[in-house]
């Protein structure tokens, strides 16, 4: 009787192997990494922790694959490399947020694409869903948690990469990006408001410009950014704003360290 040779992914084409490899780099992901954060207020600063999805698992179809031999592993590496100039889905992150209505933190902390390690990462896209109303950004004693939980997510991804773990932070000590996009996308109508007048006043609170003025703005002209990322774009489908981004680092302000603005992972709440 004949035998029937086993299949192997090595015994075909090479030609067939990279295309096969080519479609794993395409798979997303569905990665809940984050289900919510929570602020607090003790011995008189703030701060916000992460509540990790207890249930998500980081699967990456390319990575199984180049964990199974050398051979694989070097092909897809050349790949990557041969493409990398070229394609930027090999190393374009891409996250979705939800900010909710009102917007009291972020929640659904979401990877859609993970195609790469994050020491190739280039490009983070985060798209950030939101109802059209109020996002206040100021209360009573400083910023509301979502402006302290969309700092944080931004701060553990860029030190602690894709499972923003702050008991994990990168070996390499963090990412460093091209570009940083964050779109964001209103459901619903937007209100209509008026001056005393009568004149309609324009809506300035939106979660476009409370990501804008109070996040982005922030971190490019503080110089936190540099060293992290060269070029924050942030746009809402109709408007774009490119975040110009100052050539030295100055810190985190002193007067910011009581409000939940820590860059870094030290000070960071533990993730649960």
């Amino acid at each position: 009787m004949a035998t029937v040779p086993r299949a192997s992914l090595l015994g075909i084409p090479p030609e067939l192997r990279l295309q096969i490899y080519d479609s794993l780099f395409d798979e997303d992901v569905d990665y809940n990494v984050i289900k919510r954060w929570t602020g607090s207020f003790q011995e008189g600063s703030f701060s916000t922790s992460p509540m990790r999805n207890p249930e998500a698992r980081l699967m990456l179809p390319w990575l199984s694959a180049m964990l199974s031999c050398r051979t694989i592993a070097h092909e897809m590496q050349s790949l990557m490399r041969d493409h990398k100039e070229g394609d930027s889905k090999y190393t374009t992150y891409v996250m979705a947020a939800e900010l909710g209505n009102g917007g009291d933190d972020v929640r659904d902390v979401t990877w859609r694409r993970l195609p790469c390690a994050p020491s190739d990462a280039e490009v983070l896209i985060i798209e950030c869903g939101a109802e059209s109303d109020d996002f206040e950004p100021w209360g009573d004693g400083g910023p509301r948690n979502i402006v302290r939980s969309m700092y944080q997510t931004l701060n553990l991804f860029l030190h602690c990469g894709p499972r923003l773990d702050p008991t994990k932070p990168l070996p390499s000590g963090h990412v460093h990006l091209r570009e940083l996009v964050v779109n964001v996308r209103m459901r619903g109508e937007i209100r209509q408001y008026f001056s005393m007048s009568g004149e309609p006043v324009k809506f300035s609170r939106s979660a476009y410009t409370l990501i804008r003025d109070m996040i982005l703005r922030p971190l490019c002209y503080t110089g936190l950014l540099v060293g992290y990322v060269d070029r924050a774009v942030i746009s809402d489908g109709k408007e774009e704003s490119e975040m110009p981004l100052k050539a030295e680092r100055g810190g985190v302000p002193e007067h910011w360290h009581r409000y939940g603005f820590e860059w870094g992972v030290g000070d960071v709440g533990v993730a649960r």
